[in-house]
């Protein structure tokens, strides 16, 4: 637990709870790839992470994920090797598609939280609805060029 020493808002209780908590990040990009950076370092340790997209040359200024050598990567594939190198004991499942009807339910089911990162209405509505329908806590963020 040395690891975590400095997450002084958080009981030893609660700290168990995050290491606990199984959380999925839909959407990799500029957003998705900050919120995986921040919850490794605080200690959770199980991760869902959901995007379809690969890294292109138009990422490389705003996404930490995106280095030159990773264009034509995918994104989840990138995050797991990121979270792993942060924290080796992190527990990582990667789905490489976009988010939809079909694949929803399989996807999220066992998550404790949902993050939402993602860069359109259509999705975020569907994930807002799953996870009203499932009484799963849903954070989303946006961004808007340099805002969040």
């Amino acid at each position: 637990m040395e690891r975590y020493d400095r997450n002084q808002i958080l009981s030893i209780s609660e700290q168990q709870a995050v290491h606990d908590s199984r959380v999925a990040i839909i959407g990799l990009g500029g957003l998705g790839g900050y919120i995986l950076e921040m919850l490794v370092r605080l200690g959770v340790k199980r991760f869902v992470l959901v995007d379809g997209d690969k890294m292109n040359t138009s990422n490389l200024n705003r996404q930490l994920l995106s280095l030159e050598d990773t264009i034509g990567q995918s994104k989840a594939q990138l995050a797991k090797q990121r979270a792993q190198a942060i924290d080796h004991e992190v527990e990582i499942q990667t789905e490489e598609c976009f988010l939809d009807g079909t694949n929803i339910e399989q996807i999220l089911c066992g998550v404790d939280l949902i993050m939402d990162a993602l860069d359109n209405q259509a999705s975020r509505t569907l994930l807002f609805q799953y996870a009203l329908e499932h009484n799963i806590p849903c954070v989303y963020g946006a961004i808007a060029g340099w805002q969040g």
